[in-house]
């Protein structure tokens, strides 16, 4: 249904025609038939169709000010925070020193979390003792959104920074 207008009423109610909110389907006379329609979304002028171009929905999003916070699913505050958890994810391979086991699998659980989501692979074998515990770490995690996890590797990665240094 790509590049389909919204839907037209063909028929008139009154002495004017209807624009209905249904997307992708043109209906004809009084609403007994629903029709694919053949013309392109350009057809309800600019502002419409600018509207529906993600380069301007980008170019609303300003950053907040000093102590203004915008909801957790805006669109800005995923890419601030999307950018903040791929700049601690850099910090981190910058470390001077190697961190505990424990810290890695605790921030390899948040990592994976926040990518992936839960997990989705069975647990590796006895002998594989590396996988088993990068499966482990990545398994307590279950649950937790992405979100959460994202923030939850940037304040770890935070502290481990402060801790051992760049």
């Amino acid at each position: 249904m790509p590049g389909w207008s919204r839907a037209v009423l063909t028929g008139t109610v009154g002495a004017s025609p209807r624009v209905l909110p249904r997307r992708g389907f043109a209906v004809a006379g009084e609403l007994r038939s629903l029709v694919p329609s053949p013309t392109p979304s350009v057809e309800h002028g600019p502002r419409h169709h600018a509207r529906a171009t993600g380069a301007n929905r980008q170019k609303r999003c300003i950053p907040a000010g000093e102590g203004a916070r915008l909801f957790p699913g805006h669109p800005c505050s995923i890419m601030t925070l999307q950018a903040d958890f791929d700049g601690a994810a850099e910090d981190v391979k910058k470390l001077k020193t190697r961190p505990t086991d424990e810290e890695l699998k605790e921030l390899y659980g948040f990592y994976k979390q926040a990518t992936v989501g839960d997990v989705n692979i069975e647990c590796p074998g006895m002998l594989d003792l590396k996988g088993k515990a990068k499966w482990e770490a990545w398994n307590l995690k279950k649950g937790l959104s992405k979100e959460d996890a994202m923030n939850a590797y940037i304040s770890k990665a935070k502290a481990m920074v402060e801790k051992y240094g760049i």
